[in-house]
């Protein structure tokens, strides 16, 4: 800090010290700080003898935060006036050469006011006067000192909001931080990011111009985010999610503009939807390779976990998330090696029920919840997987019960139930109850004609189920007595039945009829136990049965 400086806050501090004295209350809508600090500034700017005093008070208007309630106050006091004199001290005219041509002599202190103009301009109608459009463009284009450059584009960009010209040199600025071919720090950044918000929230361009800039801009803007996750400040990424939102869905909440706190609070609801919609139209925008890449796993590890474990989430962004994921999951984006387990476990548990796939997709969803089964060896992402196998294959679709078949559902599930928790077999169970499902779609309710029409694919099925290690898997885990009986009997059994009725010669039947016998002879009055009795003695007939006959 310059002595400049240091002696210009202790005055401050005096002043300050003395005003707090003197003024018992601020304005109704001015924090009580900001109005004391205003009122400190124009003290200084009206009382002090000191040109440097001056100075550094004009300058200081223009770090003071976006947020600051009492601009008003410096605005009455003429500062706005005072900030352009100063300005135009910046710069060197020579009257050999006419009095329209000047240098720069200060640039580093017309950077200071031209952020204090910006300040003290914001919400006013005043603009940018005509004597100093010149200088300010020479600034512009300061090559020796990128920042000075970047913040009088700001203050170009803000002053002429119904021109394209100024608008896409501030989006240059950006567009060349984000391909590494200028370096700012973080305030510029920060500047640069918050005067392209303002202005994309007020531009007085023609429609088709507007949505010209926003294409170009997006691009620029992702991988700007995608910079800020190991770089800026969480300043400069909730405000890339709100210039996103503001190009791609329109206006937000004016809240979030100036309450940091709301935009650290907000950042899933108002990211999730704008990279949403930038996935669907990602033709549109030109987004491919890496950029993709990276919009699919931020769009994922972002959607994912909030949707379903805050119970905040509102619904309509969380349909948002739902759908974005379907569509990426079925078409291959995200899956098994793509995203982290926990991400992905947390995905598939959002998707269900899996009310939003429509019934042409079904038969691809179910091959991808098979393909995941078989590359994944995480046990919260294959219960996940077989949950939503469930209930399509209870929709009872040709479609899908063939798409399960060529995925190998049979053995996918067999190779899933035997990689469970021995304790708990939890996987296991859900594994017995998805295949008790396909089972009795497939063969419980077809006519004998059904059979011999399809006595191929239907040979080929029963072949795989008896040579697997489903019986062996059912017959251990009904031994435990551990899962319900209800189930049991209402789905085990009359799978098994059906299985039974077709081919009844199979060695494993007494074995079956005598496992879940016991296991019912040991829940005697139980719910279901009746049934489940009745369905086994049904069993036992058929066994003896095809004995007689042979």
């Amino acid at each position: 800090m310059s002595s400049q400086c240091i002696l210009f806050d202790c005055t401050l501090k005096v002043v300050k010290f003395c005003l707090c004295r003197r003024i018992s209350m601020a304005c109704a809508d001015d924090n009580y700080d900001d109005y004391i600090d205003a009122c400190c500034i124009t003290w200084l700017l009206q009382h002090s003898s000191d040109d440097d005093t001056m100075k550094t008070a004009l300058q200081a208007i223009g770090g003071l935060p976006r947020a600051f309630s009492a601009f008003h106050v410096l605005r009455e006091a003429n500062t706005i006036q005072m900030v352009l004199q100063q300005f135009n001290s910046c710069f060197r005219r020579d009257p050999s050469f006419g009095m329209h041509h000047c240098t720069v002599s200060d640039p580093e202190n017309a950077e200071k006011y031209c952020r204090a103009w910006i300040r003290l301009t914001h919400g006013t109608s005043e603009s940018w006067p005509r004597y100093l459009r010149g200088p300010l463009g020479m600034l512009k284009d300061f090559d020796d000192n990128l920042h000075v450059a970047a913040i009088a584009t700001c203050t170009q960009a803000l002053d002429a909001l119904i021109y394209r010209g100024p608008q896409l040199t501030l989006l240059s600025h950006l567009d060349r931080f984000a391909n590494g071919e200028a370096c700012y720090d973080n305030f510029t950044e920060s500047w640069l990011l918050e005067t392209f918000l303002e202005c994309s929230l007020s531009w007085e361009l023609h429609t088709l111009v507007a949505n010209d800039i926003a294409k170009k801009a997006i691009p620029t803007l992702l991988q700007l985010l995608q910079r800020a996750s190991d770089t800026s400040s969480l300043q400069n990424r909730t405000t890339i999610t709100l210039i996103l939102h503001t190009l791609i869905l329109g206006n937000v909440d004016t809240r979030l503009l100036w309450d940091e706190e709301q935009r650290s609070i907000s950042y899933h609801n108002v990211l999730i939807p704008s990279l949403a919609s930038i996935i669907q139209h990602r033709d549109h925008y030109g987004i491919y390779g890496q950029l993709l890449d990276f919009i699919v796993s931020e769009f994922s590890r972002l959607a994912a976990p909030a949707a379903v474990r805050s119970s905040h989430f509102p619904t309509n962004i969380k349909n948002i998330a739902r759908q974005g994921l379907s569509d990426l999951y079925l078409s291959g984006r995200i899956g098994v090696g793509l995203l982290p387990d926990s991400v992905l476990a947390d995905m598939l548990q959002l998707l269900y029920p899996p009310t939003n796939v429509s019934v042409e997709q079904r038969p691809v969803f179910v091959k991808s919840l098979l393909k995941t089964l078989s590359d994944s060896k995480d046990i919260n992402v294959a219960t996940c997987s077989i949950r939503l196998l469930e209930p399509l294959l209870l929709d009872d679709y040709g479609t899908v019960l063939q798409a399960f078949e060529d995925g190998n559902g049979i053995s996918t599930l067999l190779r899933a139930a035997l990689t469970g928790d021995s304790d708990s077999r939890r996987l296991q169970f859900d594994c017995i109850r998805t295949l008790c499902i396909f089972f009795q779609r497939s063969f419980g309710s077809q006519p004998d004609d059904f059979i011999w029409t399809h006595s191929v694919r239907l040979e080929k099925q029963l072949d795989v189920i008896f040579q697997s290690d489903f019986f062996n898997i059912v017959v251990s885990t009904i031994g435990g007595r551990k899962w319900w009986l209800s189930e049991v009997s209402l789905i085990w059994l009359p799978s098994l039945l059906r299985l039974c009725e077709i081919r009844p010669q199979e060695d494993v039947w007494k074995t079956v009829e005598s496992a879940f016998r016991a296991f019912a002879e040991e829940n005697i009055g139980e719910d279901g136990c009746d049934q489940l009795l009745v369905g086994l003695d049904q069993m036992k007939k058929m066994i003896q049965l095809h004995n007689s006959l042979e």
